[in-house]
């Protein structure tokens, strides 16, 4: 459970929100340059590198986290709410995808740690059971939620990048139009790995119950291994 907090702390943040954040703070100053004062935005540059590079990353990190934050919610709102089937609405269709004799061992599972049928379980206390009782593997479903979570910022982000791309190319035609397409493919290809990962963590959830590895820590003269 500790190594599962710690990396909760470390890897999550880093991919779900720094990284992204930082490439939203570039993409602000992009906007900055091709729709507001180019001059300006140019002066800003050179007297954030005059604070020193400590400094200035420490600045770029604390924003970047926030940034970073707000845009994995706008991301989650557009993309689970009106683009694609969020992994918690997907579980029904993982669910339904399963053959009688899955079915059966997961309903069995469902029934005995959550007392309702395998089909209106959440993820989320899928999740919590996983971490609880398989560590190891809550520290694997974690990174899918990583990338599941910065695959979809970083799909949005390249798209916002588009328009202040373009702009700069209207204004100084300094490099090839091409460049343009670059943040468009990256968006599509990021929105395809959303996708993916949507329906791997489902998987993966459903299979921590199929395998069901709290039975082989039960004793081996019975009972259902709980403490009392």
């Amino acid at each position: 459970m500790t190594n599962t907090i710690s990396s909760r702390a470390t890897f999550y943040d880093l991919t779900g929100y720094l990284l992204p954040g930082c490439l939203l703070i570039g993409i602000a100053w992009l906007y900055w340059y091709s729709l507001g004062d180019s001059e300006t935005a140019i002066r800003f540059l050179k007297r954030a590198h005059h604070l020193g590079s400590f400094w200035l990353a420490i600045g770029v990190i604390v924003v970047g986290y926030f940034a970073g934050h707000l845009a994995n919610s706008v991301s989650s709102m557009l993309f689970e709410g009106c683009l694609f089937k969020s992994a918690f609405k997907n579980w029904r269709d993982w669910y339904g995808r399963m053959n009688d004799a899955r079915k059966a061992r997961v309903n069995e599972v469902a029934m005995r740690e959550f007392g309702v049928p395998a089909k209106d379980l959440k993820v989320f206390d899928i999740r919590v059971r996983m971490e609880n009782t398989m560590p190891n593997a809550a520290i694997t479903g974690l990174c899918f939620l990583s990338y599941y979570g910065m695959s979809r910022t970083l799909s949005l982000l390249s798209f916002l990048m588009v328009p202040a791309l373009f702009a700069i190319w209207l204004s100084l035609k300094s490099f090839c139009m091409g460049v343009v397409a670059i943040p468009v493919v990256a968006g599509f290809f990021f929105g395809y790995q959303y996708s993916r990962f949507v329906v791997y963590y489902c998987d993966f959830l459903g299979s921590t119950l199929v395998n069901d590895k709290v039975g082989c820590n039960q004793p081996k003269g019975g009972g259902d291994g709980r403490k009392s």
